[in-house]
């Protein structure tokens, strides 16, 4: 009988969890950072005049939330991803799955280690620190690290399944003769 260590989808639960936590996170980014650009927006140099190409290019805060706006999209749609591969039975599409949300996932690491420069210039040029943009950091920090160390153990027993495809099941029962391999796995 196989023990906890050879089932290919021991870190289910823990997938689960995970993109369950992430889809949350993401639609709560998307909310904080959409009322965020409404009260910049109600009082900020947009509100002004009227948009034009130049005063977009002049103030950047535009382009900067728009760029942050399609980094939380791609984490939502990715957990969503990530969750169905979650309810996978083939460990070939899981695995695939949760590469596509690794590659995002990087993506995210990357926008924290500018928001974390831009921390660093918040707190020196305002001498102070905004609580709640200090807390929205260091809950996206953990949740990220967290995630990764869950996926990758995840995605390590994937790479460890034998293949479940159709294909290549047909080519195992036409080359043997008798019963499946003894490692042979059913669902």
């Amino acid at each position: 009988m196989p023990g906890a260590g050879d089932n290919p989808f021991a870190g289910r639960v823990a997938v689960k969890i995970v993109s369950v936590c992430d889809l949350l996170l993401a639609a709560t980014l998307l909310c904080y950072y959409g009322y965020k650009w409404a009260m910049y927006d109600a009082k900020g140099p947009l509100a002004k005049g009227p948009i034009t190409v130049e005063s977009v290019i002049r103030s950047q805060y535009l382009l900067i939330w728009i760029a942050v706006m399609v980094f939380h999209s791609l984490q939502f749609i990715m957990s969503l991803v990530l969750l169905s591969s979650a309810y996978d039975r083939d460990a070939e599409d899981a695995l695939g799955k949760c590469q596509l949300w690794w590659g995002v996932s990087s993506l995210l690491f990357w926008l924290l280690a500018i928001e974390a420069i831009g921390m660093l210039y918040m707190i020196v040029a305002t001498t102070g620190i905004q609580a709640v943009a200090m807390t929205v950091f260091i809950v996206k920090l953990i949740f990220r690290l967290t995630a990764v160390v869950n996926v990758r153990n995840f995605m390590k027993n994937l790479k460890k399944a034998p293949p479940t495809s159709v294909h290549q099941m047909v080519y195992i029962r036409s080359k043997t003769k008798g019963p499946p391999p003894s490692n042979y796995i059913r669902y």
